[in-house]
C-alpha cells in the first residue's frame, strides 16, 4: 500500500525508524495534503492490520488505495464548502470524525 500511494518522502529516510518518528518527519517535510493523505493511509494500513488479528478478510492493496484516495477527495471536497455528506462517510464514527475535523482546520 505504501508503494501504491508513493509517497516519495519515504525514501528520503536513511536509518530506521519507528513510526512515531516517521510521522513526525512527515509533519514537517510534507505539505498539508499530502501529510493529510499519509495519515488516511496509515489508518487504513491500521484497519487492515486490525482486520487479520480479529480474523476478518482484509481488502486489496489496490482497493484500500482506492479507498484512501476517495476518502481524501472527500474529506478536502467538505472543506472546500460542499456541506453535502458523501456517501462514504456516511456511518463515520465521532471520533473520526472529530479526526477529520483536525485535519480539515490544520
Amino acid at each position: 500500500i505504501w508503494n501504491l500511494m508513493e509517497f516519495s518522502f519515504l525514501h528520503e529516510v536513511k536509518e530506521e525508524i519507528d513510526f512515531k518518528n516517521v510521522l513526525l518527519y512527515a509533519s514537517e517535510l510534507v505539505e498539508r495534503e499530502a501529510f493529510a493523505k499519509f495519515i488516511i493511509c496509515s489508518w487504513a494500513i491500521w484497519t487492515e492490520k486490525n482486520k487479520i488479528t480479529h480474523g476478518q478478510q482484509i481488502r486489496q492493496p489496490q482497493f484500500v488505495v482506492e479507498w484512501i484516495i476517495s476518502y481524501y477527495e472527500s474529506i478536502f471536497s467538505m472543506k472546500e464548502g460542499s456541506k453535502k455528506v458523501p456517501k462514504l462517510m456516511q456511518g463515520v464514527g465521532e471520533l473520526q470524525l472529530e479526526f477529520l475535523q483536525v485535519l480539515k482546520n490544520r
